[in-house]
């Protein structure tokens, strides 16, 4: 079959065959290189498995932070950059920022939502700093930003 690995082979064999005492996958590979028995080359996976959400539902955003730039007289300019990502339609929004505050965060979040035309049901987030805070051996998420950024009712 076109675009089969050998991978895919040697598990489809060991599924039809549990009983047949069939090599391991690098002596498959052995076995199949020795004859001239060409598959296709393994695919790299997607770094981030996309999934598809309805249209308004999710929002996912964070900090690039730490980015430097040098200018033409090598002075070296560092800055933060808010991005988000709309779930459906792949809409990016990037927003510069000097600190990343959680006053600086609700500021990004409000822009967005203006420029995107609305609130999305939900805003995915990974545990960023200005969000969460880790104290006494636990993380705890604030307050004020939580509330803005969960889940509508």
């Amino acid at each position: 079959m076109p675009g089969v690995t050998k991978k895919a082979i040697h598990e489809f064999l060991l599924d039809r065959h549990p009983d047949a005492a069939l090599p391991k996958y690098g002596a498959f590979t052995k076995y199949c290189r020795e004859r001239g028995v060409e598959c296709a080359a393994p695919s790299d996976p997607e770094p981030h498995p996309r999934f598809e959400t309805p249209a308004s539902c999710q929002l996912q955003f964070d900090w690039k932070e730490g980015l430097e730039m040098v200018d033409a007289n090598g002075e070296v300019f560092e800055f933060n950059v808010f991005s988000a990502v709309l779930g459906f339609s792949r809409a990016h929004r990037f927003v510069y920022s000097r600190t990343r505050t959680e006053d600086d965060l609700l500021a990004c979040l409000l822009s967005t939502f203006v420029r995107f035309g609305g609130v999305p049901e939900e805003a995915v987030i990974d545990n960023m700093a200005a969000l969460v805070t880790f104290s006494g051996g636990r993380l705890r998420r604030r307050r004020r930003a939580a509330r803005r950024t969960a889940r509508a009712e």
